[in-house]
Parts: structure tokens; C-alpha cells; sequence
């Protein structure tokens, strides 16, 4: 049986998901999310309790749920134009984490991009249900069954059936 490491291995010009403390080894569902978009060279932006922040690292252990590698226009300046023209409705103090947060900064930008259409009440939901859960489930799966192997520290390990996709 393969299973491929659901982990990204190339961040650059994507949409990334990771646990908002710790990694996916300790993820239980319900735990807080974070999420961002990173450029061409693997900067990551997102939305967090002090505004708009650009980090290089803690990125390496998350999953991608969109990639904008076959994009047909330049990343890197859309996302620069996106920001420019949006960070006044992202500042620090408007950061709320269940109201307002790193999902509405992405959902926004995907609006920007035309990935998705401006929405009701329910674009959280559907952005979810679209983007992340399938990509959450398979990395989830893939850490319990390494926890799995782990834990039987050589014995023979019986798995259960994982349907992947």
C-alpha cells in the first residue's frame, strides 16, 4: 500500500492549512486552524491577531489546499495588489477569531482572484466544504496511521482500510 505524504513539499503560490499551535501530528478535529497564501518564493501571508504577517518559516509542516502554480497571471503581483488594496479591512484590532480571521482574509482573495464568487452568509462553510476538508481528512489519516506504526515499535501493525481521495 502507498500512501503519499499529504504534507506540501512545494509552498510556493499556493493556499497553505496548518494547526494554529503545534503540528498535524497533535491535531484532534476541532482544533484551531490557520491558513495563509504563499508567493513564488514560499513567503507566507495570512491574517492573525496582529494583522497582516508575512513569515518564511513554521510553514514547513502544513498542507496545501490550493495551488495557483498554472495560474495564468503574475502571483506574486496580484497578491501584492491584493494586499495593497485590502489591508484596511485587516488590522490588527479587527481580528476576531471566530468573525473575522485568516479564512475571511483567504476567501477574500480568492473573490480577488476569481476562484470563487462573492457569497452569502455561508462562505466560510462552502470554502471549507470545497478547499479543506478533504486535504484536512487525508492528512489527518496519514498522522494516525504514523502514530499507529509508531506506537507498535515493530510489531506487526494490523491498519485499517483508508480510502484515500
Amino acid at each position: 500500500m502507498f500512501l503519499p505524504n499529504p504534507f506540501a513539499t512545494n509552498t510556493a503560490c499556493s493556499i497553505l492549512l496548518k494547526p494554529s499551535s503545534g503540528g498535524f501530528h497533535r491535531y484532534q478535529i476541532g482544533d484551531d486552524l490557520h491558513i495563509g497564501i504563499s508567493d513564488s518564493e514560499s513567503v507566507v501571508y495570512s491574517y492573525w491577531k496582529n494583522g497582516i504577517a508575512a513569515e518564511s518559516s513554521s510553514w514547513q509542516d502544513a498542507i496545501s489546499v490550493y495551488s495557483f502554480e498554472a495560474a495564468d497571471f503574475d502571483f506574486d503581483e496580484v497578491l501584492r495588489t491584493f494586499i495593497d488594496h485590502n489591508i484596511q479591512y485587516f488590522p490588527a484590532e479587527g481580528y476576531d477569531a471566530n468573525t473575522w480571521n485568516c479564512f475571511d482574509f483567504i476567501i477574500a482573495f480568492m473573490i480577488f482572484v476569481g476562484v470563487i464568487e462573492k457569497g452569502g452568509r455561508s462562505m466560510k462553510d462552502q470554502f471549507v466544504s470545497r478547499f479543506v476538508e478533504a486535504p484536512l481528512q487525508r492528512a489527518v489519516r496519514y498522522c494516525k496511521l504514523v502514530q499507529r506504526v509508531y506506537a507498535a515499535e515493530g510489531r506487526q501493525v494490523s491498519l485499517p482500510t483508508v480510502k484515500i481521495g
